[in-house]
């Protein structure tokens, strides 16, 4: 490196000097093979208008792009639905590890989804909605609102676990190979409140936002002994 000086005086010297290249340009876009079974699309999305103060029901679901570069499907899959005033919003991430986690995770959604939907539009549904409604001391509403959605998504959950148990033996496979993890939650309008029930596995998220108060965190990510670990959707967390 030659160099002067304001002065005029002319120094040298030696120095490293790394270009590094444009980091997008270390990454492939490759497409995943299509002869695999369970195929997704690279990109998924969906919102539905609510009948409370213009709302919106909103999600979406891209590739990532470690998935990109490895050519390989997406593994995450949502569901939302909204039917007589009960939001239904289910999020579900396949394990990186497990090779048909993308079918996983669209079991879990999927099935979850179905049986809280036919819950809360059922005739247990209108009698909750009658509980959120009623003049009932709010603990003791909460409590048996909670009482119930523990059932609730249990039954759920389970239905999820047999539906990827019976997948993996029509693929004479494990369970294991269709990882994943769940996290739903129940929303309902009470007025000038909402009412939120949650059920949360793995390290995903859960949160409510209150623009005037705070965010609440819905629950703790599940790990395990190490960095890096969670729990997947599977008989033995369920009990």
């Amino acid at each position: 490196l030659r160099y002067q000086l304001a002065s005029g005086e002319e120094l040298s010297g030696e120095c490293t000097m790394i270009i590094n290249p444009d980091p997008r340009s270390l990454w492939k876009v490759l497409e995943p093979d299509m002869a695999q079974p369970y195929g997704k699309p690279h990109i998924d999305k969906n919102q539905i208008s609510i009948d409370f103060n213009n709302s919106r029901l909103i999600a979406a679901s891209r590739r990532g792009r470690s998935h990109e570069h490895n050519g390989s499907f997406r593994d995450d899959d949502f569901f939302i639905d909204h039917d007589q005033g009960w939001s239904i919003i289910i999020v579900a991430d396949g394990a990186g590890s497990a090779k048909y986690s993308r079918e996983g995770s669209r079991l879990a959604v999927s099935t979850v989804g179905g049986h809280i939907k036919s819950v809360l539009t059922s005739e247990q549904g209108l009698k909750l909605t009658q509980l959120l409604d009623s003049e009932e001391e709010l603990n003791t509403k909460l409590n048996t609102l909670g009482r119930e959605f523990h059932y609730i998504y249990h039954k759920a959950s389970s239905l999820a676990v047999q539906a990827i148990e019976a997948e993996a033996t029509a693929r004479a496979d494990l369970p294991r190979a269709f990882a994943t993890t769940l996290l739903a939650a129940a929303v309902r309008n009470c007025g000038d409140k909402f009412f939120v029930a949650t059920f949360w596995l793995g390290d995903g998220a859960i949160a409510v936002y209150d623009p005037e108060d705070t965010v609440k965190l819905m629950g703790t990510p599940d790990g395990g002994e190490f960095a890096g670990q969670t729990l997947f959707l599977d008989r033995s967390v369920l009990s």
